[in-house]
C-alpha cells in the first residue's frame, strides 16, 4: 500500500515537471513589452559562479558602457558596485529596448536584496531626483530616465528617443517622453501583452545558459525613415517575421553560442525552397586556416538570388541596370 502510494507521487510530481518544461510562458520577460526590438537576459546565478563581478567589469563591453560619456552617471555606479546599490546580482539582470510613437527607450530590470538602500542610493546618484509613489511601486526622477521600484524589483526607464532610426526623434525638452508613465506602464503590463507569453522567447530562455539575447530584426526596422523613402524596391518582405535568438555559455575559456533564426512567411518559403544540401567539407579544406578571423558558408541554389530580387520588387531594376553590362 504505502508502495503504491510512493508510485502514485512520483507519477504527479512526473507529470507536473513534464507540463512545466512544456509551457510556452516565462517569468523572465513578464516585464518587458511583447514588441521589445532587442531583450538580454542575464542568468545572474550562473554567471557569478563562472565569473565573478570584478572580473565581468574588465569585459570590453563594460568597459565602453563605462567610458561613454551618453551613460548616465548612476548606470556606471550601479554597474561598478550592483551590491552596495541593494540589487541581487545573482538573480536574473535584464537589459531590453523598446521602440513606441515617442521613438525609443532603454529598460534594466532586476531583483532587490534590499529596497531602502535601492532608494538611497538612486537619490543619491541622482543628487535628489523628484520622489513619489503610487501604490506599492516608488519612483524616482532624473530626467532623462526614471527608475521604479518595490520590495522585490526595480525598473529603470531610460529615454533613447534619437536610436534605432525613429521617426520622432527627441527635440531635447524633458517632455518629450512621460517617464512616470512610460514606468508605471510596466509595472502594470498585462501579461497577454509581454514578452512572458511569446513562445519563441520562452524557447530561448529555457535553454540552460548564461546569457541570452532575443533580437526582434522586423521590429528594429519597421518604422524606419531610411527604408521607407528608398525610391524603389521593398525591403519589408526581407524582414516581416525575422527574428535571431542567441544562447551564450562561458565554458573553460571559451564562448560558446547556439543560434536560431525565424523568418516570415515569404522568406520562409524560399529558404525551404532554394536552400541546398550540407557544405562541401572539400572546399572548406582548402580554405588556409592561417590568419582566418572568421569563416562563414552557405550553399543556395543561385535561383533564389531571382526570387528574393522579385520580392523586394527590385528585380527589373535590376534588369535593366544588367542590360548595361
Amino acid at each position: 500500500m504505502q508502495l503504491r502510494f510512493r508510485f502514485k507521487l512520483i507519477a504527479v510530481a512526473a507529470i507536473i515537471i513534464f507540463f512545466a518544461s512544456c509551457t510556452k510562458t516565462n517569468k523572465q520577460g513578464r516585464y518587458i513589452p511583447n514588441d521589445a526590438a532587442v531583450v538580454i537576459h542575464v542568468d545572474g546565478k550562473s554567471l557569478s559562479e563562472k565569473l565573478p563581478w570584478d572580473e565581468l567589469k574588465k569585459n570590453p563591453a563594460f568597459q565602453k558602457i563605462f567610458t561613454d560619456s551618453a551613460t548616465p552617471t548612476y548606470i556606471k555606479t550601479a554597474l561598478d558596485n550592483p551590491e552596495s546599490a541593494g540589487i541581487d546580482t545573482k538573480n536574473d539582470l535584464l537589459f531590453s529596448m523598446v521602440k513606441d510613437s515617442s521613438g525609443a527607450y532603454i529598460l534594466i530590470e532586476g531583483h532587490l536584496k534590499d529596497a531602502e538602500k535601492f532608494r538611497l542610493f538612486n537619490l543619491d546618484i541622482t543628487e535628489g531626483g523628484f520622489e513619489t509613489k503610487k501604490d506599492d511601486v516608488q519612483y524616482i526622477t532624473a530626467y532623462p530616465a526614471i527608475v521604479g521600484f518595490n520590495k522585490e524589483m526595480f525598473v529603470y526607464v531610460i529615454d533613447a528617443a534619437n536610436v534605432m532610426g525613429s521617426k520622432k526623434p527627441n527635440n531635447g525638452s524633458s517632455a518629450s517622453r512621460d517617464l512616470p508613465g512610460t514606468c508605471e506602464g510596466i509595472f502594470n503590463l498585462s501579461a497577454g501583452k509581454s514578452m512572458g507569453e511569446k513562445e519563441k522567447f520562452t524557447t530561448l530562455v529555457n535553454e540552460q545558459s548564461d546569457i541570452h539575447a532575443w533580437i526582434n530584426i522586423e521590429e528594429i526596422y519597421k518604422g524606419s525613415s531610411m527604408l521607407e523613402n528608398m525610391p524603389f524596391g521593398d525591403m519589408s518582405k526581407m524582414y516581416e517575421g525575422s527574428i535571431t535568438t542567441a544562447a551564450l555559455n562561458f565554458e573553460n575559456g571559451k564562448i560558446a553560442m547556439h543560434m536560431k533564426a525565424y523568418y516570415g512567411k515569404e522568406m520562409t518559403s524560399l529558404y525551404k525552397k532554394y536552400m541546398a544540401d550540407d557544405i562541401n567539407e572539400e572546399m572548406v579544406k582548402n580554405i588556409p586556416a592561417k590568419n582566418i578571423t572568421a569563416l562563414l558558408a552557405m550553399n543556395f541554389k543561385p535561383k533564389m538570388v531571382t526570387e528574393m530580387l522579385k520580392l523586394m520588387n527590385m528585380d527589373a531594376m535590376v534588369n535593366l541596370a544588367t542590360a548595361f553590362l
